[in-house]
């Protein structure tokens, strides 16, 4: 099963699970159930399916807390971007001042990818399919919220007579084509899937 023995140790003294993805071939070996092997022992079939329900409740209350905090993480880089790209120049007057400003901005940008990719990790190892449609929505709000911050930053570089950096207006934009290209690529995957259900 390619498992070391530190983590089959942890899992017999109960501080860790099975990863997911393993749990069906060792249900398998030991000739249980993944509730069985969840609970920890030999299950009637009452008791079978009291738990069934259970899991399967808490494992979609869950996912959907998962998907909630993600909303965080939009804001998060969201907040970074607002730092970064305006109040960078709004707040700032010495490059000292600029650099923080900007630092900031950047942590907490990093700060909300990063958080974003550790709960799109968490929620795929539950085992769960994502949405395209959710995907696809995502993607096209990104890149409404990048086209606003291309004319904000493009109306700054025009205000400023073209003395700022025109990196105000096209580090967004650059953002907006991408998000723009991901949302056309979720929607081409969902018609494909759809064009394939058909054949």
């Amino acid at each position: 099963m390619d498992v070391s023995v530190n983590a089959v140790s942890k899992w017999e003294r109960g501080l860790n699970l099975p990863d997911i993805s393993k749990m069906p071939e060792l249900c398998n070996i030991l000739e249980i159930t993944i509730n069985e092997l969840l609970e920890g022992k030999k299950l009637n079939e009452n008791e079978q399916k009291k738990l069934s329900d259970k899991n399967i409740l808490s494992i979609l209350i869950t996912r959907n807390q998962l998907e909630n905090m993600q909303i965080l993480t939009e804001i998060l880089i969201f907040a970074g971007i607002v730092i970064t790209m305006t109040l960078t120049s709004l707040l700032a007057t010495t490059m000292i001042q600029k650099i923080i400003v900007i630092s900031i901005g950047c942590f907490i940008w990093g700060y909300g990818i990063l958080l974003r990719i550790k709960l799109r990790k968490a929620i795929n190892e539950m085992n769960f399919e994502c949405d395209v449609m959710k995907k696809e929505k995502i993607f096209r709000i990104l890149t409404f919220i990048f086209m606003i911050l291309t004319f904000i930053g493009a109306g700054y570089v025009l205000s400023n007579k073209g003395q700022v950096n025109a990196g105000y207006a096209i580090i967004p934009s650059l953002f907006c084509a991408i998000f723009s290209q991901l949302a056309v690529y979720e929607k081409f995957k969902k018609e494909k899937k759809n064009s394939n259900l058909y054949l």
